[in-house]
């Protein structure tokens, strides 16, 4: 990437980013929002005027997001936090034992369905000698072996 490819960049993320935030600002959201959806749109989902895959930009965006997250530690009230704690505990675990298991259940439909693509019983997909050719793991195995009964 060259310096004019570089700036001409830059100067799209810049004016994505404040034109999205006064736009989310006036119908009473964040300007965070406005930012990150005028990051998508001129990004790879959208327009596809920035590559988020050159080097320089992806250095700049992982230095964007600590900056972000500095931010938003130092904006934080910990009396405020300490009040929801329970409950802002219980929607991050939620949240993230949710997006497992989809993981986890999408990988197995996958699993099933090369067993079956291939004629191969479950129980002998299982306990195939070739793990790496049909299973990613033990632990998967097992679950398609149990789920065959």
């Amino acid at each position: 990437m060259d310096i004019a490819h570089l700036l001409l960049a830059l100067i799209a993320i810049f004016v994505a980013a404040k034109l999205f935030g006064e736009i989310a600002e006036r119908f009473g959201q964040p300007a965070v929002l406005g930012e990150l959806i005028g990051g998508v749109i001129i990004g790879v989902s959208g327009l596809r005027l920035v590559d988020p895959h050159e080097e320089v930009i992806h250095l700049l965006s992982e230095l964007g997001v600590i900056l972000l997250l500095f931010l938003i530690g130092l904006e934080t009230d910990l009396k405020k936090l300490m009040a929801v704690g329970g409950s802002a505990m219980s929607v991050a675990f939620v949240g993230v034992a949710g997006n497992y298991s989809n993981e986890r259940v999408d990988r197995l439909r996958h699993l099933r369905a090369t067993a079956r693509l291939r004629g191969v019983d479950a129980r002998q997909f299982a306990m195939s000698k070739r793990p790496r050719d049909v299973v990613e793991n033990w632990s998967t195995a097992a679950v398609v072996a149990s789920a065959a009964n």
